[in-house]
C-alpha cells in the first residue's frame, strides 16, 4: 500500500491552459518495452502492458517513478 504524500503542485482545476500544459510536461516520458504504450490526453496518462512484452508492467512503473522523481 502506498503511503500518502502532500501535493506541492498543481494547476488549476477546469484552467484553459492546463491540459496543454500536461502534455508539454509528460512529453519525455516514454514506455521502455516495444509492445508498451504511454497514451497521452489532456490531464491523463494511461500505461498499456499486454500480457506478452518485451518489458513487465513492474518496470514500467519502476521508469515511471524514476521520471517523477527527476521531475520534482
Amino acid at each position: 500500500m502506498s503511503e500518502f504524500l502532500p501535493i506541492t503542485r498543481s494547476v488549476v482545476q477546469g484552467s484553459g491552459i492546463g491540459p496543454g500544459m500536461f502534455l508539454v510536461y509528460i512529453a519525455d516520458l516514454k514506455a521502455l518495452g516495444s509492445l508498451n504504450t504511454l497514451i497521452k490526453f489532456a490531464d491523463d496518462c494511461t500505461l498499456i502492458v499486454p500480457a506478452v512484452s518485451d518489458v513487465s508492467v513492474e518496470l514500467e512503473m519502476i521508469n515511471i517513478k524514476k521520471w517523477m522523481i527527476s521531475c520534482a
